[in-house]
């Protein structure tokens, strides 16, 4: 009969990478650096719904591809006005829901 010895890995296994929120949202303050904006300006957009994004706890994040897509946009060339670009990223509200 053959032996079966039991070796202990000392090697640390990295769990898989998720797509946690800090992805699809980002911080006030770095939304506001990155755009060149106050970060009350931002959070004033945001409670009033002015602005895609949502809030966690006591914490409101900006919608990450919405503050990409304006600085590519704006890195292209194109004469954008802020709040104009922000209303075309909220819901209509005339507009119908699938259901």
């Amino acid at each position: 009969m053959e032996t079966v010895e039991t070796v202990q890995s000392t090697e640390t296994v990295e769990a898989a990478p998720r797509t946690p929120r800090s992805q699809l949202f980002m911080a006030v303050a770095d939304a506001a650096e990155e755009l060149g904006l106050s970060k009350e300006y931002l959070y004033s957009g945001l409670r009033k719904g002015e602005l895609p994004g949502a809030k966690f706890g006591r914490n409101r994040k900006i919608l990450r591809a919405f503050v990409e897509g304006f600085k590519a946009l704006a890195a292209r060339g194109v004469s954008l006005d802020f709040e104009e670009y922000a209303a075309s990223w909220l819901p209509r509200e005339d507009a119908e829901v699938a259901v």
